[in-house]
């Protein structure tokens, strides 16, 4: 998780910093009484560590290592190293966005509120007491500024691009699980047309845009499906409808819709002649016939047809669905049209 990841770095970090910092301290002409907070940092950060190594012992001991930091390290760090003069309002910030990625809830509410808290208090302090404060030469703040602006400006960064990268990466997974989701919803898996709900959708569409009197909804189905698969198995099955859906779907083109009803049967909008779309039904079956042929399968398809005009939704697919009814009840006419 990328919570663990960014706590492992800010306890590495407080392992690190220290070091960098007391040999800045050096570099800056501190006194040496001045390194008593990052030896305390330090221990801190390596007991963190090893508590990190244990699951049980994670979340107590990552609240106990912020607390502790935030409440005992920050107030006396800033007193310590010259008030406002020093560095402490960047951790304070450091801290902020550690705490953001670090904790949920009430958790995360309750250290931003304490970082607020301790910043007042710090600032008030310093008004009212500024004789408390130790006082440094302008070159040693200069050069212990020197030392750890980059310090926390690179920390901020890196905790910064490893967010970013894991966002990036989340986002790019979630980007093609909605795409997946989408395809799921809308299309059929096997034979890769679009389902009901696409079809449902898309007729809408096309209701808008052309006229609904040379507008045709025809349902088809396979003759005697459920004996193909009791006799040669679903596999066969599946071979051919996914064979007959790729076959039929190459010869229509756009406004015309065609989508897998469910099971073995299918659903076709037309837009256009009449006498067109019967010569393109024939099409169908013959695709079908070329297809069952090589299984060894005498079955067609029946069709049932109607013009759109003055139905709304619900009359179309049950006038359709009639005729789909009465062309499978017909032995000679296996398309039967009603207009």
């Amino acid at each position: 998780m990328i919570e663990k990841k960014i706590y492992k770095m800010a306890i590495i970090a407080g392992m690190i910093l220290p070091i960098i910092s007391i040999l800045g301290n050096i570099f800056a002409d501190f006194p040496l009484i001045i390194n008593l907070k990052w030896f305390a940092i330090e221990l801190i950060s390596i007991m963190a560590y090893f508590f990190n190594r244990n699951e049980k012992y994670v979340e107590i001991s990552k609240f106990i290592f912020f607390l502790v930091i935030i409440v005992i390290i920050v107030p006396f760090g800033y007193i310590d190293s010259g008030g406002s003069n020093n560095n402490s309002i960047g951790y304070i910030f450091v801290l902020l966005i550690c705490v953001v990625y670090l904790f949920k809830g009430k958790q995360r509410y309750f250290f931003s509120i304490l970082l607020c808290g301790i910043f007042i208090i710090m600032q008030l302090v310093e008004y009212h007491f500024p004789q408390i404060m130790r006082v440094y030469s302008t070159e040693s703040q200069f050069r212990d500024r020197m030392v750890q602006i980059p310090l926390l400006l690179f920390f901020s960064f890196l905790m910064i691009r490893h967010f970013s990268a894991h966002y990036e990466e989340n986002k790019d997974k979630l980007e093609k699980a909605n795409r997946k989701l989408s395809y799921l919803a809308n299309f059929d898996a096997l034979t890769g047309l679009g389902n009901r709900h696409y079809f449902d959708m898309k007729i809408a569409n096309v209701a808008k845009t052309h006229d609904k009197n040379h507008t045709y909804l025809a349902f088809f189905d396979i003759d005697k499906f459920k004996d193909i698969n009791d006799t040669l198995g679903h596999s066969v099955g599946d071979e051919m409808l996914s064979g007959f859906s790729k076959a039929i779907d190459e010869l229509i083109e756009y406004p015309h819709l065609l989508a897998r009803w469910g099971g073995d049967e299918f659903a076709f909008l037309y837009v256009g002649e009449e006498e067109d779309l019967k010569a393109l039904l024939e099409n169908f079956r013959q695709c079908y016939a070329e297809l069952a042929d090589q299984y060894g399968i005498k079955t067609n398809i029946s069709i049932g047809v109607v013009k759109w005009g003055n139905s709304d939704y619900q009359h179309l697919f049950a006038r359709a669905d009639k005729a789909l009814y009465e062309a499978k009840e017909n032995q000679s006419e296996k398309i039967v049209f009603d207009h």
